[in-house]
């Protein structure tokens, strides 16, 4: 049996909040968005999911509104290997887990999940 992470055993009422970010609507990404669905289930986290439909600019806020809304975690498909770096790495400093799926930036801070 997996054990539960610590922000999913806090015991209390509230969940953690998670972001996922995908860039497109296609099969492959409402897979991918299955996935984190079922995942923070299992683990009892409350997952927000968004789509930056394949735009730097939308990317960028939407990490930002989710850093302001302080989540625990993002899992982001990443648009570019460096332009995407400094809103993480400014949400990264805040103390929130990056996670990069289906992409790659160069940066030491993210977590890559292939």
């Amino acid at each position: 049996m997996r054990r539960r992470p610590a922000a999913a055993r806090t015991g209390r009422n509230s969940q953690a909040i998670v972001a996922g970010i995908l860039f497109q609507e296609d099969q492959f990404f409402r897979m991918c968005e299955m996935g984190m669905k079922k995942a923070a289930a299992q683990y009892g986290l409350d997952l927000q999911v968004s789509n930056s439909n394949n735009s730097l600019d939308k990317e960028v806020s939407l990490v930002e509104t989710y850093a302001g809304q302080g989540v625990k975690a993002m899992a982001v498909a990443p648009l570019s290997v460096t332009a995407s770096i400094p809103a993480l790495e400014r949400a990264h400093d805040k103390g929130i887990a990056i996670v990069t799926y289906d992409g790659y930036i160069n940066a030491d801070f993210r977590r890559a999940v292939s």
